[in-house]
């Protein structure tokens, strides 16, 4: 593949001949690396280093240069697949973050339920206690009521009694 890709990029970057048109093959071929990314400093180098040597007319320079330019691209395709790998690994924290998050929204609510059913029971048991002291309350009065009773009978009794 890499010599496929240098002998695509010598025959793409062999000079033209005087007053033709650009050859198709170099449009795509800078076309491909624009794509890559041609305002990367490395790839705007390597492209120089080509348009350098192709201008020098010298193979060796040609070939050097074209060497330097798939090094570059490699380079620039590894970056992007450690780039993906890093955003898949990303989004995956990402997602369990947000199960996270919805767990904890979850508990929360849960929690909330239950101080509310909480609070509820309270204001019931408050009441309850009140009506309960209440009646207590009353007894106290009616056993008040008895004993005064009880003595007043006593103290008849007692006047009865020689």
């Amino acid at each position: 593949m890499r010599v496929a890709a240098l002998a695509m990029v010598l025959v793409a970057c062999a000079p033209p001949p005087a007053k033709a048109p650009r050859p198709p093959r170099l449009a795509a071929v800078t076309a491909a690396l624009e794509a890559l990314g041609g305002d990367a400093p490395d790839l705007a180098v390597a492209k120089a280093r080509i348009v350098e040597a192709r201008a020098e007319g010298s193979p060796a320079a040609l070939v050097a240069a074209a060497e330097r330019l798939l090094v570059v691209v490699a380079d620039q395709q590894r970056d992007e697949a450690r780039l993906r790998e890093e955003t898949v690994d990303l989004e995956r924290r990402l997602e369990a973050t947000e199960r996270a998050l919805l767990d904890i929204q979850q508990r929360y609510d849960e929690t909330s339920t239950l101080a509310q059913l909480l609070r509820e029971e309270r204001v019931r048991t408050m009441k309850r206690v009140e009506e309960l002291e209440a009646r207590v309350e009353a007894r106290n009065e009616q056993l008040r009521e008895l004993r005064e009773e009880l003595e007043a009978l006593k103290k008849i009794d007692m006047d009865r009694s020689p």
